[in-house]
């Protein structure tokens, strides 16, 4: 008997090549669909979203310098050129035909602008965030009754964009609704004129519904709220744990493990350093300093007195802020605190120049 040597096919050393390959393809699509997807729609990253909170602040703020300064004598085209700032705070008012006089004097209504029935734009404005909060709260009712596995998810996510948009909605709301409080000489309600007499009962009516009780409520309570949030976060003193604290957070939302990054509210606060955390804090007391600064300390039409004195605290807050953040650098990427300081000094220059027409 005549012995044979099997030789394997090539065919056969291919096969089993391809099968390994297809194995490796199944364990690549397995783990990019365990890791990689996921992960892509859980991004953390607030490298852009950061900077465009830094310039819509910057101009929000810049749009109370715009209605402070109407009784100034602020060229007419720079008025008009700047006049755009006001779709940040959504002040429609503004680009009304006799919602500002934009540095006329010789206009027939107030300088600050009038509107007929103004009580009721400032209860639509009042409403808003209340209205937010009412949804969210409906919303969690609803998923609670649908049985929902991702029920804590959801609500934490949604939580999170709430407490974003109303910090956007801070300084709109503010404006719209302190414009109720202030008067002129003649006992009439400045912005409503020929419908509202100061201290009639429907004027006392709309200062403590609209202004104390709904505007009022959102402007004091809400950072009170968001300082909460953030503080409860807060379990290392040490810069150095609290960042490694919050990258080991973010990377287990990022694979997906842990949902803490939004439990935690780290939205709110994750762009700052560990001695900055409070600083979207910070930044609605200052708007709320700015916009009772326009409002409060305002003179009675057709009197102008207090105008110094409203240029100079505005100037004061602003420069506060601008030195602080230029001390501490409260960002941990590096170009949102060189973007952000930008920002502040470019107010501080349009200050000066206020302060300067004033003299």
């Amino acid at each position: 008997m005549v012995g044979h040597v099997v030789i394997p096919h090539s065919s056969a050393q291919e096969e089993g090549d391809a099968g390994s390959d297809q194995e490796c393809k199944k364990d690549g699509a397995y783990w990019s669909r365990l890791l990689v997807v996921p992960s892509r729609s859980r991004q953390v990253s607030r490298l852009w979203l950061e900077k465009a909170l830094v310039l819509t602040d910057g101009v929000q703020i810049f749009a109370l310098m715009w209605q402070l300064s109407q009784p100034w004598p602020w060229p007419a085209r720079w008025l008009e050129a700047t006049r755009w700032t006001n779709v940040f705070t959504l002040d429609f008012f503004s680009f009304r035909a006799t919602g500002a006089a934009m540095g006329s004097t010789s206009q027939s209504f107030s300088l600050w602008g009038e509107m007929p029935n103004y009580w009721f734009y400032a209860l639509l404005y009042a409403l808003v965030p209340w209205i937010g909060v009412l949804a969210l709260c409906l919303a969690n009712k609803s998923w609670a009754k649908q049985g929902r596995s991702d029920y804590l998810l959801l609500n934490a996510t949604w939580e999170n964009v709430l407490l974003q948009i109303l910090q956007f909605l801070y300084v709109p709301v503010g404006l719209a609704v302190f414009r109720l409080v202030n008067c002129n000489a003649d006992g009439r309600v400045s912005v409503d004129p020929t419908g509202m007499n100061c201290g009639s009962a429907g004027h006392v009516m709309a200062v403590l519904v609209i202004v104390c009780s709904l505007g009022g409520g959102f402007l004091v309570g809400f950072p009170w709220k968001l300082r909460r949030h953030i503080r409860t976060a807060m379990v290392h003193r040490s810069v150095e744990k609290h960042e490694r604290f919050v990258q080991s957070k973010e990377l287990e939302f990022i694979l997906g493990t842990s949902d803490v990054y939004l439990e935690l509210y780290m939205p709110q606060f994750s762009s700052f350093h560990r001695h900055s955390v409070e600083m979207p804090v910070l930044v609605c007391l200052m708007k709320l300093a700015l916009i009772t600064n326009f409002s409060l300390l305002r003179s009675k039409p057709p009197l102008m007195t207090n105008q110094g004195v409203q240029g100079s605290i505005f100037f004061f807050v602003v420069v506060v802020m601008a030195v602080y953040r230029a001390w501490r650098f409260p960002y941990r990427c590096v170009s949102s605190s060189h973007l952000a300081i930008l920002v502040d000094w470019m107010l501080v220059a349009n200050g000066v120049f206020g302060r300067n027409i004033l003299r």
